[in-house]
């Protein structure tokens, strides 16, 4: 099997594993506290990595050093990343949940913008790259945009 063929077969295991996230947690929430059911997923693929790692050989390599500097943002994303998609995900649709997380890279942006941390941002590669990233969410989520606005939604979108 080719590098390329490799790289494909990769890429479509994340676009699988990736898209179905938001459905994924939806449903999960239907049935666990949104928490819980982000820590079991997080858990699983965790121990599947480890299993990878054993079967390549490549467990060994893992230092306690490691995994101390994995420990906090690893909490963190599963705790205020998924952790709390899933809870929002009790009071909106998947979809809507999807669009809100695309923008955090226009938040980044305008985040780093505001903050002084970005000197270069009014370079033209940059600016079209996020035109164009944000026209592509626009595109992608349009049917999904007027939810943004509902009060039902209030509690998830925050």
């Amino acid at each position: 099997m080719t590098t390329q063929t490799k790289a494909y077969i990769a890429l479509a295991i994340v676009c699988v594993f990736w898209g179905t996230t938001y459905l994924a947690l939806r449903i999960g929430v239907m049935h666990f506290p949104p928490f819980l059911f982000s820590a079991i997923r997080q858990c699983g693929a965790g121990l599947l990595l480890f299993l990878w790692m054993a079967v390549t050989g490549n467990l060994e390599k893992l230092s306690l050093k490691d995994i101390g500097r994995q420990a906090l943002p690893g909490f963190l994303l599963i705790t205020l990343g998924n952790g709390t998609i899933g809870w929002a995900e009790m009071y909106i649709p998947s979809g809507l949940a999807a669009l809100i997380v695309c923008i955090m890279p226009v938040y980044i942006v305008i985040f780093n913008f505001v903050l002084g941390r970005e000197k270069n941002l009014l370079n033209p590669k940059i600016i079209t790259g996020f035109l164009l990233g944000c026209f592509g969410i626009v595109l992608i989520f349009r049917d999904n945009l007027a939810d943004l606005g509902k009060s039902e939604y209030l509690w998830g979108v925050l």
